[in-house]
């Protein structure tokens, strides 16, 4: 929910603050137990269904301030919880089922697409202040999974 609300506000720090509480308490606690995952799966799907209703909500335009602000904060979050995930997964060598991969490379791959157009497309610029597209691609190259 402060995710959500500080999007929608533009409080771009907040957002930041979010990012940092995360990672460090997944860090702190790195053990995921079968229980937690499925909370975590559970809050990733979530966020999907977010994106998709914000989607909807915006005229299904993805060229808007309000869905690119949407849209990168919450697939950022969603990245840093599929790498808690994964890194339990290969550091326990729990089995893993074929969706949870194809979740890894979608999120590989939505990594790559943000990094590409934070650094190329000049809107990014206009939207977010620079103090927060580094935060943002340095969060990327950190999780890279």
């Amino acid at each position: 929910m402060a995710l959500l609300y500080n999007c929608e506000y533009k409080k771009h720090k907040n957002i930041i603050d979010i990012f940092d509480d995360v990672s460090k308490n997944l860090v702190l606690f790195p053990i995921i137990t079968k229980k937690i995952k499925i909370n975590i799966i559970r809050i990733i799907k979530l966020c999907s269904i977010i994106l998709i209703l914000q989607n909807k909500r915006e005229n299904r335009s993805k060229h808007t301030i309000r869905y690119i602000v949407y849209n990168i904060n919450i697939c950022i979050y969603v990245n840093i919880l599929i790498k808690a995930i994964k890194i339990n997964i290969y550091t326990y060598e729990i089995s893993i089922r074929q969706s949870l991969d194809n979740l890894f490379y979608l999120a590989e791959k939505e990594q790559e697409y943000y990094k590409n157009n934070i650094n190329d497309n000049p809107k990014y610029n206009k939207i977010f202040p620079k103090y927060y597209l580094k935060y943002i691609i340095d969060i990327i190259e950190k999780n890279i999974i």
